[in-house]
């Protein structure tokens, strides 16, 4: 039998996906998530804008949280001349950058939806978001 390349070898331990490897608390979490959802229509059904102008009210699965008093968006030019919105989460002295791109695809989600937890990191690391 010959060697796997890197680029077709699982990283991934396949037990760590078998039921018996989830933990109760993180089944238990599961279990409330599909629960909360279930009643609500697929985004892919009502469009991604709707779900988008939904969360910024704050309805949904999940209240609207907290904006930062310490967060700004400023608009960047991209190379192709596209304009960019980018949201900067701030203390006063930053000592380091911290750039956190959030894995929703940019369709559901919106960068101040993560205000919260990114003032956070800022805060302990004295870092720039």
């Amino acid at each position: 039998m010959g060697q796997s390349s890197p680029e077709t070898a699982n990283p991934f331990d396949p037990a760590l996906f078998r039921p018996e490897a989830i933990s109760d608390e993180t089944r238990r979490f599961n279990e409330a998530l599909v629960k909360l959802f279930t009643p609500m229509p697929n985004w892919w059904e009502s469009g991604a804008q709707a779900v988008r102008d939904s969360r910024a009210k704050g309805e949904g699965a999940f209240p609207l949280g907290p904006k930062s008093s310490r967060a700004r968006t400023i608009t960047i030019e991209a190379a192709d001349g596209r304009r960019i919105s980018l949201r900067i989460v701030a203390p006063q002295n930053p000592k380091g950058v911290y750039l956190h791109i959030h894995g929703g695809g940019w369709v559901l989600g919106a960068a101040d939806l993560q205000d919260a937890t990114l003032e956070r990191v800022t805060i302990r690391q004295a870092s720039r978001a």
